[in-house]
């Protein structure tokens, strides 16, 4: 029994020929890469032509490339204030080359420049875990530190005063701020 499946027409751009695909594939393609223009559908083959090039699945650079496109995705926060990936980025070797470029290590962590731009080559660099949680923090006021401190059920030995300082054990200070390592 046949039945008669509604369907539509899209150029690849890959390999630039029409397609004609049913369109609840087409509607799984928008859904799995929202933000992206629709110029830039490509159709199944292609798509799985492309999966199988690069032979990186599965590696530190390709894991975080993948988690580039599930936080704009599924983060609330980002969704919030519009943050996408670049279109550039859509593609990993394009990610890849930057990333290799500018100084990618496994122990470093992709930061954006401008926390509320978009992830892109000019907004993005890779600092360490430290650099990174500095920055964060560094936007943060008082009572939000505090709160974070209390939610961690740290000692009292490691409760930071209200200058983000941490008490040490010799009866000094060690500072949350950039003097400190």
């Amino acid at each position: 029994m046949e039945t008669n499946r509604e369907t539509i027409e899209r150029k690849c751009a890959v390999c630039g020929e029409v397609k004609t695909t049913d369109i609840r594939n087409f509607y799984r393609w928008l859904k799995a890469n929202k933000g992206r223009p629709l110029e830039d559908y490509t159709c199944n083959s292609c798509t799985q032509k492309r999966a199988k090039k690069h032979g990186e699945s599965g590696t530190n650079l390709h894991r975080r490339w993948k988690s580039l496109f599930a936080r704009t995705k599924h983060s609330k926060t980002y969704s919030e204030k519009g943050i996408k990936v670049c279109a550039e980025w859509y593609d990993y070797r394009a990610f890849r080359r930057w990333a290799l470029k500018n100084g990618f290590k496994p122990e470093l962590q992709l930061d954006r420049i401008d926390p509320d731009g978009d992830y892109s080559p000019n907004n993005c660099q890779w600092i360490s875990k430290l650099e990174n949680v500095r920055k964060v923090w560094t936007d943060r006021d008082d009572a939000t530190i505090k709160r974070f401190i209390k939610s961690q059920n740290f000692g009292q030995h490691q409760r930071a005063d209200a200058d983000g300082k941490i008490p040490s054990e010799t009866g000094g200070s060690d500072s949350f701020e950039s003097g400190a390592a």
